[in-house]
């Protein structure tokens, strides 16, 4: 009985601990959380590579650890996010072959918007926009097989697509078109892909109403189509 007593006070603490967590996640901070690795090694990692590195990867990985413990108990969190897992690899792998071998620490914020980037075009090229992990467990079985969800997903992974496409050149033309000692080599590699993502975080919500409204009036004259003949 006793042990039945203590198994029901555990249940009792993770659910009142549960709307905490959520409140952390689903709020501002959560956000600021989900993207801190990427810009902690994007404007770090030219001057401070193994600790860039480092807090970057167990930042990552905690955050993967939260989600998966949140899809335990809520439906609308993917268990393992694709971008995720593929941010902590890339991270776990150069800070572990970084500390072995010394190469040049210019590449490495290089190499994690390129392999991010990537996934996200891949993404789109096997007509999966990644956002489908995120958005799908939000709706309803018909509008997530609905036109105007899957255009929404697409433009939506489309715009980061982009945007981390243009991160990815500025860094890789900083470390293979400029000299060390060139101002422009900070702003390319440091400036522009910590602060370019930022911006785009900030534009998105505002960016999704835009799409949702034109999804509107999309179907709204979808519908006007199909009554016409009728009248």
């Amino acid at each position: 009985m006793a042990a039945v007593r203590e198994s029901g006070s555990a249940m009792e603490d993770q659910d009142e601990r549960r709307p905490a967590i959520e409140c952390i996640c689903e709020g501002k901070l959560g956000k600021l959380i989900n993207f801190f690795p990427f810009i902690f090694v994007m404007g770090f990692s030219n001057t401070h590579p193994q600790a860039a590195l480092w807090v970057s990867t167990a930042i990552s990985i905690l955050v993967m650890g939260v989600n998966y413990y949140r899809s335990t108990y809520n439906v609308k969190v993917p268990a393992l996010s694709v971008l995720d897992l593929t941010q902590s690899v890339t991270l776990l792998t150069q800070a572990i072959v970084h500390a072995c071998i010394d190469y040049d620490k210019n590449v490495i914020g290089a190499i994690t918007v390129s392999a991010i980037a990537g996934v996200m075009v891949l993404s789109l090229l096997v007509c999966r926009p990644f956002t489908l992990q995120f958005s799908v467990p939000m709706v309803s079985e018909t509008i997530a097989k609905s036109r105007s969800f899957m255009l929404v997903n697409y433009a939506i992974t489309m715009y980061w697509a982009i945007i981390l496409s243009v991160v990815t050149a500025c860094s890789w033309v900083s470390y293979l078109c400029i000299d060390r000692d060139d101002a422009w080599r900070s702003v390319l590699s440091t400036w522009i892909p910590t602060c370019l993502p930022i911006v785009a975080a900030l534009g998105q919500p505002m960016f999704i109403a835009y799409l949702k409204s034109r999804a509107k009036q999309g179907q709204a004259v979808e519908r006007e189509s199909l009554v016409e003949p009728l009248v």
